[in-house]
């Protein structure tokens, strides 16, 4: 069989074949087992030994003095060096462009723009990628990423005064600051400017120093810069407060979901995630407290900047009353050509046109299509190293489990592969990944003769530079959430990026210096398959989140709401159905006291209603039960699908494990998880336990991080907000990185076994869940199977489930999915007398 090829697109139109290595995919690995009174000291005696030999084992960090004889964050000099308008946790050293890489002119627009030229130009612009929504929700410590910057050590002021002027060379070179004057004179003549920002401008960082430089002490400027993803809030807060040479959290700070690293009165520049500022916007219905809202990353069109556009057109028609002096400005910033969307939307607001800084970035296809993309990601990452000099990789994969399946066999593979290459380590990088994990991926590799191989999902495609990428090598896949309103079915599903999204996936190559892109589809997939642009979040996903923020925000008028792009009348009834179901509205649709408790609370409707149940059917110890749980269920992936041939192993071992849960179903076996991991004092063995037990260990650190921001969140909401200094952190043990231990042979899985009656109320439990869902009850049938309550769909309990094959009289589930036929998830035994007793407005 003849070899597969790319096909390269160079800047002429030429192409040329390139065949791709086959490598052998079979490397036999060994795991060694250390005596559990001994393994930690062996640990550390073998750590530097094996620093070199264990090629698989992820990288440490860097020392925070020297690499290749330079800091970290200091820039090299050179004329012909790009500089990334993004920020990055460290900046590694560049190599020197020749000459002829400089960037060249970018063509002319339409004349409607107001064309602002910078001495830098655009080879490939930013476009829309898909956000995952479970994704971008993470909840993992990302305040780690803040702290290794200079800038969080305040203590030393001459530090970040050097570190200032250094990156002041770097901003001068950006087309945004060398555009500011006249940026900054069109933004403050008008109410509303749509800023077209291309790659590299530097728009995300320099556009808010440049307007509050306006302001004075008297009338000094508040600017709220938002964000899609809560990585890009916080890293870009980082990177202005050390351009500003302030402390991170006084003038500059940023608010994403449960953290907050601002001050009400001394904070001018925040960067906060769009469902940040929606929540702001509940507390305070005019946002008077900022002078300018920024809208970052516009074209991502996430149901949340949908909204926060319509919300803010309302507001601005309040403010900007004629008379009015406290008026407010607003900055759409897109990096795609549908800023005209915005800029009618906003009654033909000005648009502005910035220029980026890219290198040329040589595309290549695959002659065939590809039907195992793991396998052809890997070929593809062997081939770039065994024929391309240096430079990074970094490769789009779908989701968490290709990623991680991937960086597992390229690290197996590593030593076998020819040793006049490069050796790789891959990284993986996702938003629910840990941070000091995430962070291995900004930070240079230590010894010689190495090469990066970050595996990342769409998180990559903006906001974040990954510093030494020189090849892309893109799957065209993404992870999408869809929502179908008249099944009440959330299903993930894997499909096509967007034209615009592999653009800007390609951009990546080119960030530093010229790059290479490689493609894992074909010419003619790219131009007949692909959409042209990403569809709109609002279109695909539940609204009943937003359609409570607008009922909070005090729209009663939803249907008639001015939408940047309606989700259409199906999806809008469905959601208010399901609100109304869960008592966040009244019969006259207008919102409850429930509803406006629920609004405030950072999970979805569901979830906030399950937790004000808890608090108002138990108190404070059940609420400390149902956290546990709603953690659990908050983390993607904690579950983990064994492999066919030890699935009844595994499900056998769950069942001796957790045995309420064989009668009470999966919230009581989450529960029991959780309290048996927790039990578990030495890390070494609660990975152990969560690998004889397929459960993410990844996934249980983030559990434990998210209870306690939940905690903290309700006390706030109850009246018991904790301040900063007394807010819950997580044990010291679970912040630790998990290579610092080893397995423990002699850890006994049976010395665990649950054993939970009377440890908590499993029934309270159940039903403070089914206030939640009680839309997603169904009644027994004879045949095994149940129909559902409200739309008489039949479904059966899924395999997976601890009640699976069991006749019970009803159930209630928290996610529906159809894969060879309809079937309940997360399945728990209810009584018919409780839907009476819970929903009797919706049962009649």
């Amino acid at each position: 069989m003849p070899p597969k090829v790319h096909k390269r697109f160079d800047d002429d139109g030429d192409t040329a074949d390139l065949p791709i290595v086959s490598v052998n995919e079979q490397v036999a690995t060994t795991t060694s087992k250390k005596n559990k009174n001994k393994k930690k000291n062996k640990k550390k005696n073998k750590a530097n030994a094996n620093q070199e030999q264990n090629h698989a084992a992820q990288p440490a960090p860097l020392p925070d003095s020297t690499q290749n004889g330079q800091q970290k964050t200091e820039l090299t000099n050179g004329a012909s060096e790009q500089v990334s308008a993004e920020p990055s946790l460290e900046q590694s050293p560049k190599e020197p462009v020749p000459e002829k890489s400089k960037p060249s002119t970018q063509e002319s627009r339409p004349n409607k723009r107001k064309n602002i030229k910078s001495n830098g130009a655009v080879q490939f612009l930013d476009s829309e990628d898909e956000g995952d929504a479970a994704l971008m929700e993470s909840d993992d410590d990302e305040n780690a990423l803040a702290r290794s910057s200079v800038s969080a050590n305040g203590s030393n002021k001459r530090a970040r005064i050097d570190l200032k002027n250094k990156l002041f060379q770097t901003r001068i070179q950006l087309p945004m600051y060398q555009a500011g004057e006249e940026v900054v004179e069109r933004i403050m003549a008008n109410e509303v400017t749509v800023l077209l920002g291309e790659t590299g401008s530097g728009k995300s960082t320099q556009l808010p120093q440049l307007l509050y430089a306006q302001g004075n002490k008297e009338e000094p400027q508040r600017i709220a810069i938002t964000q899609p993803r809560r990585v890009a809030a916080i890293n870009l807060a980082t990177r202005v407060s050390e351009e500003m040479g302030e402390v991170l959290g006084q003038k500059v700070g940023y608010s994403v979901r449960f953290q907050n690293n601002s001050h009400p009165h001394y904070t001018h520049i925040k960067y906060l995630t769009d469902g940040m500022l929606l929540r702001e916007l509940m507390g305070s219905a005019d946002l008077e407290q900022y002078s300018t809202i920024i809208l970052d990353e516009a074209h991502e069109r996430t149901l949340l900047t949908d909204l926060l556009m319509g919300l803010l057109k309302r507001i601005m028609k309040r403010r900007n009353a004629e008379g009015s002096d406290n008026r407010l400005r607003l900055v759409v910033m897109s990096a795609t050509l549908d800023a005209e969307r915005f800029s009618k939307f906003f009654d033909n607001a000005d648009i502005l046109f910035v220029e980026g800084k890219m290198y040329p970035v040589q595309r290549y296809y695959l002659n065939e299509p590809v039907d195992d993309i793991v396998d052809s990601t890997i070929q593809a990452v062997c081939q770039v190293n065994q024929d391309e000099p240096s430079g990074d990789i970094l490769a789009f994969l779908p989701g968490q489990d290709e990623i991680e399946k991937v960086a597992q066999r390229i690290n197996d593979l590593a030593p076998e592969l020819p040793k006049e290459a490069p050796l790789l380590v891959a990284l993986p990088l996702y938003a629910s990944l840990a941070s000091t994990a995430q962070q291995r991926a900004f930070e240079p590799l230590p010894g010689k003769n190495r090469r990066k191989v970050i595996c990342a999902t769409n998180i990559a495609e903006t906001s974040l530079t990954v510093p030494g990428v020189r090849y892309v090598i893109d799957s065209g896949l993404r992870k999408i959430r869809v929502w179908k309103p008249d099944l009440g079915m959330d299903t993930l599903l894997t499909t096509p990026i967007s034209q615009a999204a592999a653009s800007q996936r390609m951009g990546r190559a080119g960030r530093e210096a010229p790059g290479k892109c490689f493609r894992l589809f074909t010419e003619d997939t790219y131009t007949s398959d692909l959409p042209k642009q990403t569809e709109a979040e609002i279109v695909r996903c539940d609204v009943a989140s937003a359609i409570l923020m607008l009922k909070r925000a005090g729209v009663d008028d939803v249907l008639g709401f001015d939408w940047v792009e309606s989700p259409g009348k199906r999806a809008i009834s469905a959601a208010l159905l399901k609100l109304y179901g869960l008592k966040a509205l009244d019969d006259e649709g207008k919102i409850t006291a429930l509803g406006n408790q629920m609004a405030l609370l950072p999970v979805a409707p569901q979830l906030a209603a399950v937790l004000l149940s808890a608090q108002a059917q138990g108190g404070s110890k059940l609420l400390s039960t149902v956290i546990d749980v709603v953690a659990c269920i908050s983390v993607e992936d904690l579950l983990v699908n064994p492999h066919p041939e030890v699935r009844d192993a595994v499900n056998e071992r769950r069942r001796t494990l957790f045995g309420g849960a064989t009668e009470w179903g999966d919230l009581v076996m989450l529960k029991e998880m959780y309290d048996m991991y927790s039990r578990i004092t030495d890390v070494g063995d609660k990975k152990v336990w969560c690998r004889e037990v397929c459960v993410s260990y990844k996934g249980m650190k983030n559990v434990m991080l998210v209870r306690t921001q939940i905690k903290n969140y309700m006390r706030g909401l109850l009246g018991d907000k904790p301040t900063r200094a007394k807010q819950e952190q997580p044990a010291a043990e679970e912040q630790d990185d998990e290579d610092d231990y080893e397995d423990d042979e002699d850890f006994d899985l049976d010395d665990l076994k649950s054993n939970i009656r009377g440890q908590f109320d499993i029934k309270g439990l159940i039903k403070c869940f089914l206030h939640g869902y009680v839309g997603n009850a169904a009644l027994g049938l004879p045949d095994r199977r149940y129909k559902s309550i409200l739309n008489g769909q039949t479904l059966n309990i899924h395999p997976s489930s601890m009640l699976f094959g069991q006749k019970l009289e009803a159930i209630m589930y928290l996610e529906f999915v159809y894969t060879t036929k309809p079937y309940a998830r997360m399945v728990s035994p209810i009584q018919a007398e409780w839907l009476h007793e819970i929903a009797p407005h919706l049962l009649g």
